[in-house]
């Protein structure tokens, strides 16, 4: 199956408490959160089964994220990408 780029904000003091534990665990990053977030998204697809996106998440596409190292918020921090 091939893999979908998605991008995901992360605080800037929670993504450099990540960096420092995967660097002393000698953890490369990519695999690590491809393997997480696909094993989560079975999950994912279950608990919000029939639900539907609000007009602000509407927003959000997968495009403008793409185009977007905020995701178009400025508040959220430096958005993430991992392969899935």
């Amino acid at each position: 199956m091939p893999k979908t780029a998605i991008s995901f904000n992360v605080p800037p003091k929670l993504w450099e408490a990540f960096k420092k534990q995967t660097d002393e665990l000698f953890l490369s990053r990519a695999p690590f959160l491809d393997y997480m977030v696909a094993n989560e998204l079975p999950h994912l697809r279950t608990d919000l089964a029939g639900l539907k996106l609000s007009l602000r998440a509407k927003r959000h596409t997968p495009m403008a994220s793409a185009n977007s190292p905020t995701c178009g918020h400025p508040k959220l921090g430096q958005a993430r990408t991992a392969g899935l």
